[in-house]
Protein backbone atom coordinates (compact mmCIF):
# COMPACT_ATOMS: atom_id res chain seq x y z
CA UNK A 1 0.00 0.00 0.00
CA UNK A 2 1.47 3.34 -1.06
CA UNK A 3 1.83 5.87 1.80
CA UNK A 4 2.59 8.82 -0.51
CA UNK A 5 -0.87 8.71 -2.05
CA UNK A 6 -2.32 11.23 0.42
CA UNK A 7 0.12 13.83 -0.91
CA UNK A 8 -1.10 13.60 -4.51
CA UNK A 9 -4.23 14.82 -6.25
CA UNK A 10 -6.30 12.61 -8.54
CA UNK A 11 -4.49 13.72 -11.70
CA UNK A 12 -1.06 12.95 -10.27
CA UNK A 13 -2.25 9.63 -8.85
CA UNK A 14 -3.52 8.58 -12.27
CA UNK A 15 -0.14 9.31 -13.85
CA UNK A 16 1.78 7.34 -11.22
CA UNK A 17 -0.46 4.28 -11.09
CA UNK A 18 -1.08 4.15 -14.84
CA UNK A 19 2.68 4.09 -15.41
CA UNK A 20 2.94 1.08 -13.08
CA UNK A 21 0.01 -0.59 -14.82
CA UNK A 22 1.54 -0.04 -18.25
CA UNK A 23 4.73 -1.76 -17.05
CA UNK A 24 2.90 -5.05 -16.54
CA UNK A 25 4.00 -7.56 -19.19
CA UNK A 26 1.47 -9.39 -21.36
CA UNK A 27 2.33 -12.68 -19.62
CA UNK A 28 1.84 -11.15 -16.18
CA UNK A 29 -1.44 -9.61 -17.29
CA UNK A 30 -2.71 -12.94 -18.60
CA UNK A 31 -1.68 -14.80 -15.45
CA UNK A 32 -3.32 -12.20 -13.21
CA UNK A 33 -6.61 -12.19 -15.11
CA UNK A 34 -6.76 -15.99 -15.10
CA UNK A 35 -6.07 -16.04 -11.37
CA UNK A 36 -8.89 -13.56 -10.73
CA UNK A 37 -11.25 -15.68 -12.82
CA UNK A 38 -10.44 -18.74 -10.68
CA UNK A 39 -11.19 -16.76 -7.51
CA UNK A 40 -14.48 -15.67 -9.05
CA UNK A 41 -15.33 -19.26 -9.98
CA UNK A 42 -14.63 -20.70 -6.55
CA UNK A 43 -15.68 -17.96 -4.11
CA UNK A 44 -19.02 -18.47 -2.39
CA UNK A 45 -19.65 -14.71 -2.49
CA UNK A 46 -20.36 -14.87 -6.23
CA UNK A 47 -22.38 -18.09 -6.26
CA UNK A 48 -25.91 -16.65 -6.31
CA UNK A 49 -25.15 -13.71 -8.61
CA UNK A 50 -26.53 -14.41 -12.08
CA UNK A 51 -26.76 -11.12 -14.02
CA UNK A 52 -23.16 -9.94 -14.14
CA UNK A 53 -21.57 -7.05 -16.03
CA UNK A 54 -17.98 -7.18 -17.19
CA UNK A 55 -16.09 -4.89 -19.56
CA UNK A 56 -13.67 -4.96 -22.47
CA UNK A 57 -10.39 -3.64 -21.11
CA UNK A 58 -8.12 -1.09 -22.71
CA UNK A 59 -4.56 -2.42 -23.27
CA UNK A 60 -3.38 -1.24 -19.85
CA UNK A 61 -6.44 -2.22 -17.78
CA UNK A 62 -6.91 -5.47 -15.88
CA UNK A 63 -8.29 -7.91 -18.43
CA UNK A 64 -11.88 -9.01 -17.69
CA UNK A 65 -12.21 -11.53 -20.53
CA UNK A 66 -11.34 -14.66 -18.49
CA UNK A 67 -14.03 -13.68 -15.99
CA UNK A 68 -16.52 -13.16 -18.82
CA UNK A 69 -15.69 -16.63 -20.14
CA UNK A 70 -16.20 -18.03 -16.65
CA UNK A 71 -19.60 -16.31 -16.45
CA UNK A 72 -20.70 -18.26 -19.53
CA UNK A 73 -19.22 -21.52 -18.23
CA UNK A 74 -21.21 -21.11 -15.01
CA UNK A 75 -24.42 -20.52 -17.02
CA UNK A 76 -24.78 -16.96 -15.79
CA UNK A 77 -25.71 -13.98 -17.97
CA UNK A 78 -22.96 -11.61 -19.05
CA UNK A 79 -23.63 -7.93 -19.75
CA UNK A 80 -21.34 -5.21 -21.07
CA UNK A 81 -21.54 -1.43 -20.64
CA UNK A 82 -22.67 0.58 -23.65
CA UNK A 83 -22.85 4.34 -23.96
CA UNK A 84 -26.41 5.50 -23.40
CA UNK A 85 -28.17 6.97 -26.42
CA UNK A 86 -30.73 8.79 -24.25
CA UNK A 87 -28.71 10.03 -21.26
CA UNK A 88 -25.49 11.96 -21.68
CA UNK A 89 -22.46 10.41 -19.95
CA UNK A 90 -24.41 7.40 -18.66
CA UNK A 91 -23.96 3.70 -19.20
CA UNK A 92 -26.51 1.08 -20.15
CA UNK A 93 -25.86 -2.66 -20.02
CA UNK A 94 -26.38 -4.96 -23.00
CA UNK A 95 -26.55 -8.74 -22.93
CA UNK A 96 -23.39 -10.25 -24.39
CA UNK A 97 -23.15 -13.84 -25.55
CA UNK A 98 -20.01 -15.47 -26.84
CA UNK A 99 -19.37 -14.49 -30.46
CA UNK A 100 -22.03 -11.74 -30.51
CA UNK A 101 -21.24 -8.95 -32.95
CA UNK A 102 -19.37 -5.99 -31.48
CA UNK A 103 -18.83 -2.38 -32.49
CA UNK A 104 -16.33 0.26 -31.43
CA UNK A 105 -17.68 3.25 -29.51
CA UNK A 106 -16.29 6.78 -29.60
CA UNK A 107 -13.70 5.93 -26.95
CA UNK A 108 -12.38 3.00 -28.96
CA UNK A 109 -13.99 0.43 -26.63
CA UNK A 110 -15.92 -2.59 -27.90
CA UNK A 111 -19.67 -2.75 -27.24
CA UNK A 112 -22.29 -5.36 -28.19
CA UNK A 113 -24.39 -4.41 -31.20
CA UNK A 114 -27.39 -6.01 -29.54
CA UNK A 115 -29.77 -3.76 -27.65
CA UNK A 116 -31.06 -6.37 -25.20
CA UNK A 117 -30.61 -4.01 -22.29
CA UNK A 118 -30.93 -4.57 -18.56
CA UNK A 119 -31.41 -1.59 -16.25
CA UNK A 120 -28.39 -0.99 -13.97
CA UNK A 121 -30.47 -1.57 -10.83
CA UNK A 122 -31.46 -5.04 -12.12
CA UNK A 123 -27.88 -6.30 -12.32
CA UNK A 124 -26.62 -8.51 -9.50
CA UNK A 125 -22.95 -7.70 -9.92
CA UNK A 126 -20.85 -5.21 -11.86
CA UNK A 127 -17.11 -5.58 -12.38
CA UNK A 128 -15.67 -2.08 -12.58
CA UNK A 129 -12.31 -1.09 -14.12
CA UNK A 130 -10.11 1.19 -12.07
CA UNK A 131 -6.78 2.98 -11.87
CA UNK A 132 -6.47 2.67 -8.10
CA UNK A 133 -8.47 1.84 -4.97
CA UNK A 134 -8.13 2.40 -1.24
CA UNK A 135 -9.02 0.52 1.96
CA UNK A 136 -12.35 2.36 2.25
CA UNK A 137 -13.62 1.18 -1.12
CA UNK A 138 -13.10 4.40 -3.02
CA UNK A 139 -12.04 4.01 -6.63
CA UNK A 140 -9.97 6.20 -8.89
CA UNK A 141 -11.14 5.87 -12.48
CA UNK A 142 -10.14 7.66 -15.66
CA UNK A 143 -12.02 10.80 -14.67
CA UNK A 144 -15.03 10.67 -16.98
CA UNK A 145 -17.44 9.73 -14.18
CA UNK A 146 -19.58 7.29 -16.18
CA UNK A 147 -19.83 4.68 -13.43
CA UNK A 148 -20.48 7.24 -10.69
CA UNK A 149 -23.32 8.86 -12.67
CA UNK A 150 -24.83 5.53 -13.66
CA UNK A 151 -24.85 4.12 -10.13
CA UNK A 152 -25.61 7.37 -8.31
CA UNK A 153 -28.88 5.80 -7.13
CA UNK A 154 -26.88 3.59 -4.74
CA UNK A 155 -26.03 6.73 -2.72
CA UNK A 156 -29.62 7.88 -2.44
CA UNK A 157 -31.57 4.87 -1.23
CA UNK A 158 -31.23 1.58 0.56
CA UNK A 159 -31.10 -0.52 -2.60
CA UNK A 160 -28.40 -3.16 -2.32
CA UNK A 161 -28.16 -4.08 -6.01
CA UNK A 162 -26.00 -4.21 -7.89
CA UNK A 163 -22.85 -5.15 -6.01
CA UNK A 164 -19.95 -3.13 -7.40
CA UNK A 165 -16.63 -4.99 -7.47
CA UNK A 166 -13.51 -3.25 -8.72
CA UNK A 167 -11.12 -5.33 -10.79
CA UNK A 168 -7.41 -4.64 -10.58
CA UNK A 169 -3.93 -5.70 -9.57
CA UNK A 170 -2.99 -5.90 -5.91
CA UNK A 171 -0.42 -3.12 -6.43
CA UNK A 172 -3.18 -0.68 -7.38
CA UNK A 173 -4.21 -0.35 -3.73
CA UNK A 174 -3.06 2.92 -2.18
CA UNK A 175 -3.60 4.44 1.24
CA UNK A 176 -6.18 7.13 0.50
CA UNK A 177 -7.94 8.34 -2.62
CA UNK A 178 -9.33 11.90 -2.55
CA UNK A 179 -13.08 11.59 -3.06
CA UNK A 180 -16.14 13.77 -3.55
CA UNK A 181 -19.74 13.41 -2.38
CA UNK A 182 -20.80 12.01 -5.75
CA UNK A 183 -18.18 9.22 -5.80
CA UNK A 184 -19.91 5.85 -5.45
CA UNK A 185 -17.85 3.50 -3.26
CA UNK A 186 -17.22 -0.10 -4.22
CA UNK A 187 -18.47 -3.12 -2.32
CA UNK A 188 -15.23 -4.94 -2.92
CA UNK A 189 -12.14 -5.49 -5.03
CA UNK A 190 -11.14 -8.62 -6.91
CA UNK A 191 -7.42 -8.82 -7.59
CA UNK A 192 -5.16 -11.55 -8.84
CA UNK A 193 -4.53 -12.39 -5.16
CA UNK A 194 -7.87 -12.19 -3.34
CA UNK A 195 -11.36 -10.81 -2.95
CA UNK A 196 -11.37 -7.80 -0.63
CA UNK A 197 -14.78 -6.82 0.73
CA UNK A 198 -15.64 -3.44 2.23
CA UNK A 199 -18.28 -2.75 4.89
Amino acid sequence: MRKWSSLLNKTDLRKVIRAKREAVSSAERENASNAAAEIFKNHIFFRDMNSIAGYFATPEEFDCRPIMEMIWQLNKKCYLPVLSETKENYLEFALYRNNDNLKINRYGILEPETKQLLAPEKLDLVFVPLVAFDKNGFRLGMGSGYYDRTFEFLLKNSQKKPCLIGLGYAFQQIETIPHDNWDVPLNGILTDKELIRFT
